[in-house]
């Protein structure tokens, strides 16, 4: 997840450095390629720590919880 994140950021930046008319085709109205995948960065972001906190609540938690419990004999304040 991480790879195809930086992948998807590094390339908005290089679209963005190196191809400007590109980004500036507009799609409708002011509304163009750019701020499309601008918006699109921020989405992405939301969706990838949506996800990650979903995981982490499932697997990663419950085991931090019984290594605590383990090492202190008691549960997690």
């Amino acid at each position: 997840m991480t790879l195809v994140f930086v992948v998807w950021y590094v390339g908005y930046v290089v679209l963005a450095a190196y191809f400007p008319d590109f980004m500036g085709i507009r799609l409708f109205g002011a509304v163009n390629i750019g701020l499309v995948l601008g918006i699109g960065q921020f989405v992405s972001t939301l969706v990838i720590t949506a996800l990650y906190l979903r995981y982490a609540a499932k697997e990663i938690d419950p085991r931090a919880a019984e290594l605590y419990r383990n090492a202190t004999g008691q549960e997690r304040p």
